[in-house]
């Protein structure tokens, strides 16, 4: 009989825990479309503020919002992707972290 190979290494340290799969393939939803992950783990309130976030964050930056201001165009310059990457990237986190809970 061969021995058995494990799937998942063995980790020393009880905070070093795997990432559920789940999680992963929210994280990749929540990076596309920030929210859409926090959906998918049924969280709807984070899913909103995300979203909300997402769509302030692409006001700022819109035509609109500098003509009220009076300055150049968001377009133009070359920060103008940063805040929604950031968020991006952020709302991926969240859900890439997130702890489900275990029913008793």
């Amino acid at each position: 009989m061969s021995p058995q190979i494990p799937l998942m290494p063995k980790l020393n340290n009880s905070s070093e825990t795997p990432v559920p799969a789940s999680n992963m393939l929210a994280a990749l939803a929540s990076f596309i479309i920030p929210g859409l992950g926090q959906l998918v783990q049924a969280r709807m309130l984070p899913a909103f503020l995300y979203f909300s976030i997402e769509l302030g964050i692409w006001y700022v930056i819109s035509d609109a919002f500098f003509m009220l201001l009076g300055l150049k165009s968001g377009w133009g310059s070359p920060w103008c992707l940063l805040p929604p990457l950031i968020s991006h990237i952020a709302a991926a986190h969240d859900c890439a972290t997130f702890k489900h809970k275990r029913p008793s």
